[in-house]
């Protein structure tokens, strides 16, 4: 099982969404090989509701150089855009099998599916 699922990049970011407890950021080298074969550069947001929950730190940003992480750039995202909140809930309202696959409580799964 993955732990981890590229579902979108734009100009701005790609998203990596984290599909099981174990964190997306044990998983670089293998997210970093995704990334080349896409030659994407740019900044990556990581969602990390299931391993971090609906915490401060659910969001974080590495910058990808066309080969690796930029391991500085390392950044928790406060106040992520609308934009984003609702990609990330799209995708884990077509995958709800996910939700239990994390740290998330009853009541936390059943905000995240309500509409």
């Amino acid at each position: 099982m993955d732990i981890f699922k590229i579902i979108g990049k734009n100009k701005e970011y790609a998203l990596v969404i984290g599909t099981s407890y174990e964190s997306p950021l044990s998983a670089l080298p293998s997210i970093e090989e995704e990334l080349r074969s896409i030659n994407y550069t740019g900044d990556v947001v990581f969602d990390l509701l299931l391993s971090n929950g609906k915490a401060s730190n659910r969001f974080v940003r590495l910058n990808f150089n066309k080969d690796s992480f930029d391991h500085n750039s390392f950044q928790v995202v406060c106040k992520v855009g609308s934009d984003l909140q609702e990609i990330s809930k799209s995708f884990f309202r077509q995958n709800k099998e996910l939700l239990t696959r994390g740290v998330l409580t009853d009541q936390e799964r059943f905000s995240i599916l309500s509409p």
